[in-house]
């Protein structure tokens, strides 16, 4: 019991501290769980907006994060993966890379199923300045060449320009 105990204060401790949001979600595809940072990814006021969804009838959840058929999910009892991206019920953009993972006894049917989501809108905005860093970077190579082979003539005809005006001179 105590051993129980440990293991189950762990796993609350995992799950509201995890920077990925993870949904619980019963046999049926009703949402029996969310940590913090599921909440964080809609939106949402709390979790009890979340609990007690369907998954395949939440306008909030089914459009965004089931892209796949729970059912086909929880009787092929496979991890898959897949991506989500809307705007929540509460205005929150949500961009995330999505994992289904059916929860039971090997053999049997699913009981459950684990849902983890990544957010990954900060990853495309970034992918998105790299790639215009990248442009930049090459049009100034680009503009670095034209320069130096523009100032090589002209920094023949200036020499030549000076000796001759030395010459003159003299």
């Amino acid at each position: 019991r105590k051993l129980h105990d440990f293991f189950s204060a762990y796993t609350d401790t995992i799950t509201e501290n995890a920077h990925v949001g993870l949904i619980l979600a019963d046999e049926n595809g009703v949402i029996k769980q969310v940590n913090p940072a599921a909440i964080k990814i809609f939106g949402a006021p709390d979790a009890d907006t979340l609990i007690g969804e369907v998954l395949q009838e939440s306008p909030l959840v089914g459009d965004l994060v089931c892209q796949v058929n729970v059912a086909d999910i929880m009787g092929a009892g496979k991890t898959v993966q897949s991506s989500a991206a809307g705007i929540s019920d509460w205005g929150a953009e949500i961009k995330c890379d999505t994992t289904f993972i059916p929860l039971g006894q090997p053999g049997a049917a699913s009981e459950a199923m684990l849902i983890i989501l990544e957010d990954v809108k900060e990853k495309v905005t970034l992918e998105r300045h790299l790639f215009k860093a990248e442009k930049l970077a090459a049009l100034c190579n680009v503009v670095g060449g034209i320069a130096h082979e523009l100032n090589n003539p002209l920094t023949s005809i200036l020499g030549y320009a000076e000796l001759m005006s030395a010459t003159e001179k003299d």
